[in-house]
């Protein structure tokens, strides 16, 4: 399959995806905030990033995401990618042939919709040691939902928030993203507010003062 193949199914893709009835939210809090720069941890199909640099033209956007499959057991996600990009075989090396098609296929969409948009092919971790100085006004939390990087994400979130900045996340129903969370802003010191959206999407929110 082309890349020009590979970029057609994802944006057809996005015909049927559920996940765009939930946008709006963070874009809302970016023009509410006036950040002038994201980093969006979590990109997987960069629906969303499309999404707000539609929403916010003048933002400075980053999406980092490692495109690793099978990182939690109990999404979907690794499946679908490799149902919408199949590889010939059904070990770990086709599924995660099936998450480099998926990778270059946002990255030549999202290049084409934006000058100032980029996405690191990374974890958080060794992109906050790549990248120590880096700062972003608002940061939102939205890769792996196990407790373990719930926990990691919100901290490595604190350390790149420029002053007055806005850490926020969704998912908050499941109960890894709950204690992910509290265990972090405990030790941050921060108290957990909410923002509910218009469409009904629920962040949660740390804002570091």
């Amino acid at each position: 399959m082309s890349i020009e193949q590979d970029i057609i199914s994802l944006a057809d893709n996005a015909k049927t995806c559920s996940w765009l009835s939930g946008y709006g939210a963070v874009s809302e809090l970016v023009q509410l905030t006036g950040a002038r720069s994201i980093l969006e941890v979590g990109v997987a199909y960069g629906y969303h990033a499309l999404h707000v640099i539609e929403a916010c033209p003048d933002i400075e956007y980053v999406g980092l995401d490692p495109y690793v499959a099978n990182y939690d057991p109990d999404d979907q996600f690794s499946r679908d990618v490799s149902q919408l990009f199949p590889v010939a075989g059904t070990d770990g090396l086709a599924i995660n042939q099936s998450m480099d098609r998926l990778h270059s296929a946002v990255v030549h969409t999202l290049n084409r919709r934006s000058k100032s948009a980029s996405i690191e092919r990374n974890d958080f971790f060794n992109f906050s040691k790549q990248n120590r100085k880096r700062t972003f006004d608002l940061i939102y939390v939205d890769g792996n939902h196990t407790e373990e990087y719930v926990f990691s994400d919100t901290i490595l979130s604190a350390l790149h928030l420029a002053k007055n900045g806005l850490i926020c996340g969704d998912d908050i129903e499941r109960q890894s993203v709950q204690i992910g969370l509290a265990k972090a802003a405990k030790i941050l010191k921060l108290d957990p507010k909410f923002y509910k959206h218009r469409n009904g999407k629920v962040l949660w929110i740390l804002n570091k003062l």
